[in-house]
């Protein structure tokens, strides 16, 4: 399975994604790899279709984190199929039913409610996430990775970054962003 993965991470396609993305792919193949590894770690042509439905069955009470490593190991295994290495995917065919999502969008009034809690308790970094999350938009680990003074421009009252995934704003694939933050937001120092 490890060289399966090496495969993978040599390819065109992953080299293409942001940094973020990989680490947030590579939470996906964790539990793959733990789960090669407490077998032994056989060879490919030797892991069946009940060992990698035990997987997932096994991962049942968190569905979403099934549904990414069933993920992961079907791309993983479509490489190795591509290579030569086997024959048939194991995963292939396994499905996972997802809850019904249960997304919850936060109004300006529950933002204010947090940012104004977040200061009750000093927690000054928090309340300015929260701000910045919901002025943005961006993935909280884009966020996090926000550099005091180099990101955000308090005399221009914006934040530049590279965006690497699709911005809904110019419709680019990539480039550099400029997203102003209105008043409400006075201060990231």
């Amino acid at each position: 399975m490890r060289a399966a993965v090496k495969l993978w991470h040599e390819t065109d396609p992953w080299s293409a994604k942001a940094r973020n993305t990989q680490i947030n792919y590579q939470d996906k193949v964790s539990p793959l790899l733990m789960w090669s590894e407490a077998a032994g770690h056989p060879p490919l042509h030797q892991i069946t279709r009940s060992a990698a439905r035990a997987l997932i069955i096994n991962m049942r009470d968190r569905p979403f984190q099934a549904h990414g490593v069933l993920w992961a190991a079907k791309k993983i295994m479509s490489y190795a199929v591509e290579e030569g290495w086997i024959q048939k995917d194991p995963f292939q065919g396994i499905r996972v039913s997802l809850p019904k999502a249960q997304i919850s969008l936060w109004s300006q009034h529950d933002v204010d409610l947090y940012v104004e809690a977040a200061h009750t308790l000093k927690l000054t970094s928090i309340a300015r996430l929260i701000r910045i999350e919901w002025e943005l938009g961006q993935r909280i680990s884009d966020v996090v990775s926000f550099r005091r003074g180099k990101e955000y421009d308090q005399a221009k009252g914006c934040f530049r970054f590279w965006q690497q995934k699709p911005n809904p704003i110019s419709n680019s694939r990539r480039g550099l962003s400029f997203r102003r933050i209105w008043p409400a937001i006075t201060s990231y120092s």
